[in-house]
């Protein structure tokens, strides 16, 4: 299920503390929209890079088995379509290489607004897609291994997604 929260402290407040959570915080909180698109690392469970939406966009779906992806909008606001992974057609089997499958989304998912400074976290068990655009994007491949710990707001399908979900008293979800 797709985790949204409104900033990258909110990520860091929700799942901080553990090692991969904390790179991905270290990771997103030194990037820069005129960042080159090279991919780097901190540690072996955090890959990331900053790209534009153009160069995420396509009419497939991506969906992933060993790293959760994240995606935090820099310069604008991001359009996200995801969904389920079950009962989708395969359009090219998984790539261990690339950490990639293709599945046909024609009409499946939920489109969702990430605001810019929001954090998206496409669950393992989730397809998902960017809807072309100009805005700068940076992309963290987190592993898998690292479930969030307690999300802001989980995003069920059909469920119009905002990064301002309101925190329970006390701060804690």
């Amino acid at each position: 299920m797709t985790h949204l929260y409104p900033s990258v402290a909110d990520l860091a407040g929700h799942n901080g503390g553990r090692r991969a959570w904390d790179r991905a915080v270290e990771a997103l909180s030194a990037l820069s929209p005129q960042d080159p698109p090279h991919a780097r690392s901190v540690g072996d469970s955090v890959t990331y890079w900053v790209t534009g939406a153009d160069a995420l966009s396509r009419p497939e779906l991506v969906a992933h088995r060993m790293y959760q992806t994240l995606l935090h909008p820099l310069t604008g606001d991001l359009e996200l379509t995801v969904a389920g992974r079950s009962g989708l057609e395969v359009l090219a089997r998984y790539r261990d290489t690339d950490d990639v499958e293709l599945l046909d989304g024609s009409g499946a998912g939920s489109a969702l607004r990430v605001p810019v400074g929001a954090v998206a976290l496409v669950g393992l068990d989730e397809g998902w897609r960017v809807a072309p655009g100009s805005v700068r994007v940076a992309v963290l491949r987190l592993t898998g291994e690292a479930p969030p710990a307690r999300p802001v707001a989980q995003v069920a399908p059909g469920v119009p997604a905002r990064a301002t979900a309101p925190h329970p008293p006390g701060g804690a979800a």
